[in-house]
């Protein structure tokens, strides 16, 4: 009676064994989605503008924000003599950027990257309803690109408005975690 009691607890033990290989080989089968870690920073006339490091996962959006939200009066209003209510907004006034890594069969890697540069010029005080209320004056750049490039390898690239007198230039380093 022993020998089949043994065998039984054997044998289970043995599924529970291959179980949890199977769920390990599973976990990692899903880990094998590998992060990529990219160095990205951004430069003005040469001097260094903004520096950071992502995490992301092919397929999916990461994104990094550097500055600070900037709060104004942005309404008045009286519904009744001497009972008045004032409502504040924000604006971003500061860099984000967002990558979307896809990794091709091959192991090609293609990044979609966006980064956009939001700069407070000023707050104007003007009149709206009769009240004196705050109006920002930003100044907004956008920059969306699709690049290919190798794991580990710089790539540089300007970005801005060739109009102006600085020169930017982005420089993305992408590897895998």
């Amino acid at each position: 009676m022993k020998s089949k009691i043994s065998v039984a607890s054997l044998a289970v033990t043995i599924a529970m064994l291959l179980s949890a290989n199977a769920f390990a080989e599973q976990v990692n089968a899903d880990a094998s989605q590998t992060d990529l870690i990219y160095e990205i920073k951004l430069l003005e006339n040469g001097q260094l503008v903004h520096s950071t490091t992502l995490s992301a996962i092919p397929g999916k959006p990461s994104w990094s924000k550097s500055g600070r939200w900037i709060s104004y009066l942005a309404a008045c209003d009286s519904t009744a003599p001497e009972t008045w209510s004032c409502s504040a907004e924000k604006v971003w006034d500061g860099i984000s950027i967002e990558v979307r890594p896809a990794v091709e069969g091959n192991g090609a890697l293609t990044t979609e990257l966006e980064i956009t540069d939001s700069q407070l010029i000023g707050m104007d005080t003007i009149t709206h309803g009769g009240y004196q209320v705050e109006a920002p004056r930003m100044s907004s750049a956008v920059a969306k690109m699709s690049i290919s490039m190798r794991e580990g390898s710089t790539v540089h690239l300007p970005y801005g408005a060739r109009s102006t007198a600085s020169q930017r230039e982005i420089t993305i380093i992408a590897r895998k975690s």
